[in-house]
């Protein structure tokens, strides 16, 4: 099977193109760059495209896209010219190839507390998303209106994480300062995370499906977790002692997150206070989706993969090559 995936050399583009290429698939690898890794050009073929304006693809039999821009503190010009117009450059360009599958993400949700479900999107208004959540939607409405593509499917993923991941992790290890874990609030609530081999394997679902037309999928880990408890075990094992905790009262917590200072948002005032659990039955049913993998066991191939690249602040201070190494 040949397989193009964009944003390869993305946290997820990486793993997905492992994924493939090592179960034998031809893949071409899509990404901005013209220096891509030498681990990638080892197991794909490379095409340079920037996606946010137009380009080709070659014949293939799948297109997985996981470009796009996932930065709560980007600005709304920055979202929309990679989620949105960058989607619809991907479907232009994609128009020949039977079966596209789009990385989405939980956030075009309203956050509520109870499980949600995939229709709860229609719910969802520009007023009551972050600005990400919404070129998200917007990107997963290009997909449905204008695919040519026989069979498209929509994943939306929620704290994607494991080995490789230069987009979650960095703002996780900037919550220890001075060797404490500063902890802002209780962060007593309940989330859905996701794994990459999770989320490979939904991807796998997804392209075995064999129903034609248009379906959107959440997707995560059986379990759900309690947030403080998966962040304290995380950042304990990173720095190899169990940390102290500085609880930040909520009222200095909601200050900082209005005016965005410390790298505190809206967006991640309602992550830390509001369940955020995904109903996964619907993919479980209809694509016999199983995720085998959960956080704590991927805690110490994480810390591993931390030390292996160089430590808390290479991380912190981020690489494009990162998620190759």
């Amino acid at each position: 099977m040949k397989i193009i995936i964009t944003g390869a050399t993305g946290s997820l583009g990486a793993h997905l193109t492992r994924h493939y290429a090592a179960a034998g698939n031809e893949v071409v690898a899509i990404g901005r760059t013209n220096n891509p890794p030498a681990e990638l050009l080892k197991i794909a073929a490379w095409q340079q495209a920037d996606i946010t304006t137009s380009f080709d693809l070659p014949e293939a039999d799948v297109i997985v896209h996981a470009a796009g821009l996932a930065d709560d503190h980007a600005s709304t010009e920055q979202l929309f010219a990679a989620n949105v117009l960058g989607t619809q450059h991907v479907v232009a360009a994609a128009r020949h190839i039977p079966k596209f599958v789009h990385i989405s993400s939980s956030s075009v949700y309203t956050f509520a507390n109870e499980p949600i479900r995939e229709e709860f999107s229609s719910l969802s208004t520009k007023k009551n998303l972050s600005p990400y959540g919404w070129s998200k939607l917007l990107s997963e409405n290009i997909v449905f209106n204008t695919s040519k593509s026989a069979q498209n499917t929509i994943l939306r993923p929620r704290g994607i994480y494991g080995p490789g991941d230069k987009v979650l992790l960095p703002r996780l290890l900037r919550m220890v300062k001075n060797g404490k874990m500063i902890s802002p609030g209780a962060m007593n609530v309940m989330l859905s995370m996701t794994h990459f081999e999770n989320m490979a394997h939904a991807v796998d679902c997804a392209i075995a499906g064999t129903e034609k037309g248009n379906r959107a999928y959440n997707v995560a880990d059986q379990t759900s977790y309690i947030l403080f408890d998966v962040l304290k075990h995380l950042l304990d094992a990173i720095h190899k002692t169990e940390l102290p905790v500085t609880r930040l009262p909520m009222w200095l917590v909601q200050l900082l997150a209005q005016f965005r200072i410390a790298g505190l948002s809206p967006l991640f005032l309602n992550t830390i206070t509001r369940d955020v659990v995904l109903d996964i039955s619907r993919i479980k049913y209809e694509l016999n989706y199983r995720p085998e993998r959960e956080f704590y066991s991927a805690i110490p191939e994480i810390s591993k993969w931390v030390e292996m690249v160089g430590g808390v602040e290479a991380l912190k201070n981020g690489n494009a090559a990162l998620a190759w190494k």
